[in-house]
C-alpha cells in the first residue's frame, strides 16, 4: 500500500508546549482539595500547543489522510502496524517580492524556504495527526523525508499552500541503516 494525500493549507508547526496550572477541586463539592501533609491546594497542570492555528492545520491533515485511505481499495484501509516510511512536502505561499516578474518566468527557480517555521517541528504538526488513521503511533516511522518550498508557479500563477505526504509501509524486515540511507547522497560514503 503506498497512500498519497494533499492537505491545502498554510503548514503550521507543532510550536513549543506551554502549561496552564490549574487547581484540583471535588468533583462533588466543588470545593478546592488540598494536600493533606500541608494543607495547601493541590495545583496541577494542563499542556497547550503555542500556536493557536495548529488544531486547524491538523484537522486538514488528518482529513487529507482520511479521504486518501477511503479511495483504496477495501482490503488495504487497515490502520498500519508495521514499521513505516514517511516523505512529506511543505509548500508555503511566495511572499511579494517573489511574486515579481523574475519569479515567474517559466524556468524560473523557486527560491529556498529559509524563514520560519522550522522543517522539524512541521514533521511533528504533520505526525501527530495521522497517528491512529494512518499508522497506530508515529513512533512506527523508521523513515522521515521532508522539504520545504515555496509554491510552485503555473501559467504565471502560484498554486496554493499546502503539504503533499507519502505514506508506505516499511519493507519487511527493516533493512540496516546503511540500506536505508544507500539512496540518500549526504549518506552514500557509509557503505
Amino acid at each position: 500500500m503506498m497512500l498519497r494525500f494533499t492537505a491545502y493549507g498554510e503548514p503550521e508547526q507543532m510550536g513549543s508546549m506551554n502549561s496552564r496550572g490549574y487547581h484540583f477541586r471535588d468533583k462533588v463539592t466543588g470545593r478546592l482539595r488540598l494536600d493533606p501533609r500541608t494543607g495547601d491546594p493541590i495545583i496541577g497542570t494542563a499542556p497547550y500547543s503555542a500556536n493557536p492555528k495548529l488544531k486547524g492545520w491538523q484537522q486538514l491533515i488528518a482529513n487529507g489522510a482520511n479521504h486518501a485511505l477511503g479511495e483504496l481499495p477495501e482490503a488495504e484501509r487497515a490502520v498500519l502496524r508495521g514499521p513505516v516510511f514517511v516523505t512529506a512536502a511543505f509548500y508555503f505561499k511566495r511572499t511579494v517580492d517573489l511574486l515579481r516578474e523574475k519569479w515567474l518566468k517559466p524556468g524560473a527557480p523557486t527560491p529556498p524556504h529559509l524563514t520560519t517555521p522550522d522543517l522539524d517541528k512541521l514533521a511533528r504538526a504533520l505526525l501527530d495527526p495521522m497517528s491512529g488513521v494512518v499508522f497506530g503511533d508515529d513512533k512506527q516511522v523508521v523513515r522521515l523525508v521532508v522539504m520545504k518550498s515555496y509554491v510552485l508557479i503555473h501559467n504565471r500563477q502560484p498554486d496554493p499552500p499546502h503539504v503533499n505526504v507519502w505514506v508506505q509501509p516499511a519493507p519487511q524486515p527493516v533493512a540496516s541503516l546503511e540500506e536505508l540511507l544507500r539512496d540518500q547522497p549526504l549518506f552514500a560514503e557509509m557503505g
